[in-house]
């Protein structure tokens, strides 16, 4: 009968043990978090556009790894698409030229500040720092952005920030030179879960 409990403590160890390390592992893996369909919209309209010139894409790849505090966004350009199939083709060959440069990629890093608490839910702002590159040009930038928290995951993050064509070297043709804003509003805005291995 002892030999019996002693062998029966041992078991319940065991499992014990295995439980633990379980959950350590969740708890690590829980650091990172993943979107296939981050959304993003731009916008280059202006006062004297005649139409709206605006396009969207809800295929870009988001990755947050909270220990690091780095943040990944890539897409393709040619997800983007808009109202009218003639501003998808001159944006994609004129603009863009997609088939050259085909992907953009946002690499960053991002500051929680001394008082970021994953367990805390809610909203908590913070600033993205990293290199933009679209059109085979990189840029720093600098933006707010907004972590969703809700049972100890990230679960939404978003971002909204301002480029210049001119830096990314995407020149507007002089007859919509007016119509075409040169300063252009990204919006970014992703649901996340948890990155499982």
């Amino acid at each position: 009968m002892l030999l019996g409990k002693k062998n029966n403590e041992n078991h319940f160890a065991f499992i014990f043990g295995l439980f633990l390390i379980a959950q350590i592992k969740l708890d690590a893996q829980a650091t990172k978090f993943y979107s296939k369909n981050t959304n993003i919209v731009f916008d280059a309209t202006t006062k004297t556009s005649p139409e709206k010139i605006s396009g969207s894409t809800a295929k870009a790849a988001t990755i947050v790894d909270l220990a690091a505090k780095k943040i990944d966004v890539s897409m393709l350009v040619k997800t983007f698409h808009f109202d009218k199939a003639l501003m998808e083709e001159h944006f994609n060959e004129n603009y863009m030229e997609s088939d050259k440069f085909p992907k953009g990629v946002f690499k960053g890093t991002f500051e929680t500040g001394s008082g970021f608490d994953i367990n805390k839910e809610g909203v908590t702002e913070v600033k993205v720092k990293g290199d933009l590159t679209i059109h085979g040009i990189s840029k720093n930038i600098t933006a707010p952005a907004k972590l969703t928290i809700k049972s100890g995951k990230i679960v939404k993050a978003e971002c909204s920030f301002n480029i210049s064509l001119d830096d990314y070297g995407i020149k507007i043709p002089s007859l919509v030179n007016d119509k075409v804003n040169k300063t252009v509003s990204l919006q970014i805005k992703t649901d996340l879960e948890p990155l499982v291995k």
